[in-house]
Parts: structure tokens; sequence; C-alpha cells
């Protein structure tokens, strides 16, 4: 009898370590839901935030001073001259 009563223990521990293991990933899980909520209102917040200009600008302060090695062909970035009221397709009269 003593090992039935042992046997009967033992299940009841191994039942209560599953359930606080799937109370954990349980909790896990919701704690994901809620940072990726989270993240996704800080996106959208952001989005809503951001202006050309804005960006635009942001480029600019963080711009160093030289000029790219190779542009790929286009035009340099984040310098719109026209929109500046710079003559960018005039070559001074030549």
């Amino acid at each position: 009898m003593a090992f039935g009563v042992i046997d009967a223990r033992v299940h009841v521990a191994e039942q209560t370590l599953a359930k606080a293991r799937v109370a954990e990933a349980e909790g896990d899980a919701q704690a994901t839901l809620v940072k990726a909520k989270a993240q996704a209102e800080a996106n959208k917040l952001l989005q809503e935030a951001l202006t050309p200009l804005l960006i635009q600008n942001k480029a600019i302060e963080r711009w160093n001073g030289t000029l790219p090695q190779f542009t790929g062909g286009g035009p340099v970035p984040f310098l719109n001259l026209e929109r500046l009221g710079g003559d960018a397709g005039q070559t001074g009269g030549r």
C-alpha cells in the first residue's frame, strides 16, 4: 500500500508541475503579445510624426560633410536644390 500512496503523490506532483509550466507559458505568451502591441502603437505614432522634411532634416543633421564616393548613378540623396530655390539644372550661362 505504501507504493500506492507514493505513486499518487508523484502523480499529483507531476500534475502540479505541468500546470505550473502551462501557466508560465501562458504568461510568456501574454507578455510577448503586450510587447508586440506596444511596439505596433509606437511604430504607428512614429509613422504619423515623420514627414519628408523631417526625414531630410535628420539626414542633414547626421551628415559629416563629405559626399559619397559612389551614389549608384542617381542624384545625391537629400540634396533637392530645386526645392531649396537653387539653380540645379543650369550651368551658369555656358
